[in-house]
């Protein structure tokens, strides 16, 4: 575990932009075959221009990257878009870096090059590889290639590797505000106009949730706007949420007790009640939603995806499926009680974990046998130490990265390791997030405390079997299917 602490700048969340929104590139036209010759190389992604994701593979590759988007034909209906991937051994790679965005007690906005920080404290070779793979390059370790799969089973480099990160652990890392502000690449007043419950961003667009309902804005401002979010905020709904979790194609709003709600990018009516049952937090578990709650049982929203098989026999067309509502399954079904016992349960994609007297209970969960009859869809991985002294009633939140589980108490956070280690962080705080949706800070947490932020790595993920780990999400990258 590496850690970072600054003075408090904000009494809410850090975002970062979610591992969804792909690379696009704008064209004037397209040729038939190629696009090589009509293909620009924008100055914004390489200049250190703070709001743009600054690319870190070469020109030709850049140009490569987008000849195979345009191979596989990832264009907009009028093609004047074209998105695509960097794929190295069959896998889909990191093109550049994103800022960081804080916002303060006062509801002022910062937004920092949080890359040009991490590599001011690197001050010898030694420490390169930990402190990128843990500050900046979250996803560099986890990469499933040839390579790394013979390195890591070299037992010499692997301990050379976790000396070096234990070594970065070491580490006394304090920024002072001052210091702070060598980074700082935009300030301004939100555009929302009092300070938000949550907020993400998704698609250079930051949404949050504030007593007053829902709001978006536009964000990643050029470098020659002064403000790099949109000081207009566009009011998407009207209900109050305590909590929101972006999803690929949908917002997931929890909203206490008024339930759980849906909101689709792609429609402009308002969020649909998925139910009426009080709400406290929900993740997305694939294209279903968990909902958490410490008043009564927690559920899962379970969906599913419907082939339609009208085109199934034409030659050239795809497959076309539709999301369909399974129902509320509750969380006795989910994790076998025989009886309710208090407790406060939580899920995120194939893993939910259920806080009760006995422990820690784990579960597997598998969406593509949500509408099967014989109960494949959850499988019981055990029952699991917390590593503190339990009572159900103290437990307030809980989280999941691939790290690990965050188990949030009243008196801190306790973190359990995919690897089998503990950690205690002693509260009271503010707010703690996870950002398992990041695209290169998948093992974070950060900690806002009365006078400070703290921020976490935690790298020991890398070395543990991810099909077969029990505590934390599985690692694990799909690669789209193109046309043939």
């Amino acid at each position: 575990m590496i850690k970072l602490a600054a003075p408090v700048l904000a009494r809410d969340h850090c975002t970062s932009n979610q591992k969804d929104n792909p690379m696009a590139l704008q064209l004037d036209r397209i040729t038939p075959t190629s696009i090589g010759e009509n293909y620009v190389f924008k100055v914004d992604h390489r200049d250190g221009t703070g709001e743009k994701s600054q690319w870190i593979i070469s020109l030709e590759l850049e140009l490569a990257v987008f000849e195979f988007g345009y191979r596989c034909d990832w264009l907009s209906s009028g093609k004047s878009s074209l998105w695509s991937l960097y794929v190295v051994e069959k896998k889909p790679y990191i093109l550049g870096v994103s800022p960081l965005y804080l916002w303060d007690i006062d509801n002022v906005v910062y937004v920092y090059d949080w890359e040009k920080l991490i590599k001011s404290i690197v001050d010898t070779p030694y420490l390169t590889l930990p402190f990128t793979c843990a500050f900046s390059r979250g996803d560099l370790l986890y990469q499933p290639t040839d390579v790394s799969q013979l390195l890591f089973g070299d037992e010499d480099i692997k301990q050379v590797i976790e000396a070096k990160f234990h070594a970065a652990s070491q580490r006394e890392l304090v920024f002072s505000r001052p210091y702070l502000t060598h980074y700082l690449m935009g300030e301004q007043e939100s555009p929302f106009a009092i300070i938000h419950d949550d907020s993400a961003i998704y698609n250079d667009q930051i949404f949050a949730i504030t007593e007053s309902g829902l709001f978006s804005a536009e964000t990643h401002k050029p470098k020659k706007n002064k403000k790099k979010i949109n000081h207009k905020a566009d009011k998407l709904w009207e209900g109050i949420g305590t909590s929101i979790q972006v999803g690929a194609r949908a917002i997931a709003i929890a909203a206490g007790n008024d339930g759980l709600f849906e909101y689709q990018f792609r429609h402009e009516h308002q969020p649909k009640q998925l139910s009426s049952r009080h709400t406290l937090f929900a993740n997305w578990a694939f294209t279903s939603i968990y909902g958490s709650s410490d008043m009564e049982p927690s559920y899962l929203a379970a969906f599913y995806w419907q082939r339609d098989d009208q085109f199934e026999d034409i030659e050239g067309v795809r497959p076309k499926y539709t999301r369909q509502f399974s129902g509320i399954m509750e969380e006795a079904r989910i994790f076998g009680q025989q009886k309710f016992e208090i407790g406060l349960s939580w899920g995120r994609q194939e893993k939910m974990y259920r806080v009760s007297s006995t422990g820690l209970e784990a579960v597997r969960f598998k969406q593509g046998n949500l509408t099967s009859d014989d109960k494949t869809a959850f499988e019981v991985l055990g029952l699991f130490d917390l590593g503190f002294s339990n009572g159900t009633e103290q437990v307030v939140s809980g989280g999941i990265s691939y790290f690990g589980v965050i188990i949030e108490t009243g008196d801190g956070l306790h973190v359990i390791e995919s690897s089998g280690n503990t950690h205690f962080i002693q509260g009271p705080m503010t707010r703690w997030r996870v950002f398992p949706r990041s695209v290169q800070y998948e093992n974070y947490l950060h900690v806002i405390l009365e006078d400070r932020i703290d921020i976490y790595s935690f790298n020991n993920d890398y070395f543990v079997n991810q099909r077969e780990k029990a505590i934390g999400i599985e690692y694990k990258i799909n690669l789209p299917v193109s046309k043939k």
